[in-house]
């Protein structure tokens, strides 16, 4: 975001803080207590700004190490701040909206007390209830009322903040950016070698992993492989089952990822939990090959159906097997959907277009600034 904001004509300052040395001491009073109101960081962040007067603050990923400390600062500095909304925080002490693998509807308390319960941040019911602790201090303090624009990645997000009744005044939704490139070359054909489907992420059960795999066990398939690139808790379990034609990868980037997405029949992307947005499916299009995806979150929204890639059912198999197969027989059809989704990349999520949206909303944000009497 900030490299495409740059390349529009905005500068940009960054301000990271590495996680590593907070994250590997949660669990301790001191670090909850940075989590709540980092002192240190928030001096160092005072310090750039008057520095560089910067016209908006974008901000993500504040708990645990920047705090939401954040936004007091911002609002006693006057500066306009925006909060991309790329997970489920603050309404959802993991970011998930999930506990037990099932997905939670916002409002009330029952997300915060099933998640804390369910331990379902970090896998430890000490560290869900500290987040929970924390955003329910920051929301008594009244830190969320500083923020001028809530902006969630998808419209669905957007929704589910709506529904918990956050903000719903200043709340708005922008899909990712993405910085396109020209196709990379495919890889060399092998003689022998089958043709190929690829999936990309994180192998962990939300993903979906575990029921694509499975799909590959069917004999329908059996003319096809399946290409797993990412590492997590389940890729031990995944290769001991011995299906001849999935092959783990690993992780790769790079040069080498894309050229394995471009030399595939499509991108298979079967997650189970509500994704606010992804960009493999960025990934595909970059590629010009199709994507195909689960009924969920804000994946339908960067998908046209039976155009783009195809929107199917979570864990319905014989949609999915259906699918593969049109995409095995049909070479054609795999050009075409390609080159659609490659044209709505270029339409909808380029650098240009989304950054300018995003002054919109940087205006929108001075406009609301100027307009409120803030205490802090």
């Amino acid at each position: 975001m900030a490299r495409q904001l740059e390349l529009n004509g905005i500068e940009v300052k960054r301000f990271w803080v590495d996680p590593l040395p907070v994250m590997s001491n949660l669990g301790t009073c001191k670090a909850a207590l940075r989590m709540f109101w980092n002192r240190s960081v928030l001096a160092e962040l005072e310090r750039c700004s008057r520095e560089c007067q910067p016209d908006v603050w974008l901000m993500h990923n504040l708990r645990p190490v920047i705090s939401y400390g954040v936004y007091h600062l911002g609002a006693k500095l006057r500066v306009p701040m925006l909060q991309w909304l790329h997970n489920f925080k603050p309404i959802s002490p993991s970011g998930t909206l999930m506990a037990n693998g099932e997905v939670l509807q916002p409002g009330g308390g029952s997300v915060v007390f099933r998640e804390c319960l369910a331990g379902s941040w970090r896998g430890s019911r000490l560290q869900t209830s500290m987040a929970a602790a924390v955003d329910i201090g920051h929301r008594w303090k009244g830190s969320f009322d500083h923020v001028n624009r809530w902006v969630a990645v998808s419209e669905y997000m957007s929704g589910l903040f709506r529904q918990g009744n956050w903000y719903p005044d200043r709340l708005r939704w922008l899909h990712h950016c993405w910085e396109i490139s020209m196709p990379v070359p495919s890889l060399p054909v092998l003689k022998g070698r089958l043709p190929y489907f690829v999936f990309v992420g994180r192998l962990v059960p939300e993903k979906g992993i575990e029921f694509l795999v499975g799909l590959f066990e069917d004999e329908a398939l059996a003319n096809v492989e399946l290409w797993v690139l990412g590492e997590g808790e389940l890729k031990a379990e995944l290769e001991q089952r011995g299906i001849n034609n999935v092959r783990f990868i690993g992780y790769v980037a790079g040069e080498e990822k894309k050229s394995i997405i471009a030399s595939s029949l499509g991108v298979l992307f079967p997650s189970i939990w509500e994704e606010p947005l992804s960009t493999i499916a960025y990934e595909a299009y970059e590629q010009s090959v199709p994507f195909v995806t689960s009924r969920v979150g804000g994946m339908p929204e960067v998908v046209n159906h039976g155009e783009t890639g195809w929107v199917l059912e979570r864990g319905d198999r014989t949609q999915w097997v259906e699918v593969i197969r049109l995409l095995v027989s049909n070479r054609e059809l795999v050009v075409s959907t390609g080159s659609k989704g490659r044209a709505w990349l270029e339409a909808n999520v380029s650098g240009s277009v989304w950054s300018d949206r995003f002054k919109e909303l940087v205006e929108e944000a001075r406009v609301d600034r100027d307009s409120r009497v803030i205490n802090v």
